[in-house]
């Protein structure tokens, strides 16, 4: 473990180990109890942070509270933040079976679920993979790597004029 995280887990044990040197707990209420569940503190950490929506009544005005505030609701999931540590880590090159010790995804089907694949990640593979053919064309045809993608591309469409590549057309 390293970073941020370290350094968050550090201070907490340190302001735990301060103020209540009797607490099992890394993280605690304000009198050093345990967490029972923490969705109040979640949904208010939230709403300070402007993940949420305005809570809007049938006439499609918003509703108000007793100090005339908006009524303010969280849209956010905390759960939601596991399936964007998954895609993170996998955008990163973390091994999958590191991502799911992480997560704590026991079987690969769930683990799976939450591997979102979007347009990116599409466009991404397969600029990849053209990538690849055009170095198997070039080690292929004896010409040295190391140039500018410019140069590399000229090259492999005079390959491909001059009938050295495998396809007919221009790349």
């Amino acid at each position: 473990m390293a970073g941020e995280l370290l350094e968050v887990l550090r201070f907490q044990r340190t302001l735990r180990d301060q103020n209540f040197s009797a607490c099992p707990w890394v993280f605690f209420g304000e009198g050093g109890d345990r967490i029972k569940d923490f969705r109040g503190a979640w949904d208010r950490a939230c709403i300070e942070a402007g993940l949420c929506d305005v809570l809007i009544d049938d006439q499609g005005q918003p509703l108000k509270k007793k100090k005339d505030e908006p009524v303010r609701i969280p849209n956010k999931l905390f759960h939601d933040f596991r399936k964007t540590a998954i895609r993170n880590m996998s955008r990163a090159g973390v091994p999958e079976r590191v991502s799911m010790m992480v997560s704590g995804h026991k079987t690969r089907s769930v683990f799976d679920r939450y591997r979102i694949v979007n347009e990116d990640d599409l466009r991404l593979a397969s600029q990849r993979v053209k990538e690849y053919l055009q170095e198997q064309v070039f080690l292929k045809s004896g010409v040295k790597t190391g140039h500018n993608q410019a140069q590399q591309e000229s090259r492999i469409n005079q390959s491909f004029i001059e009938g050295k590549g495998s396809r007919k057309e221009k790349a």
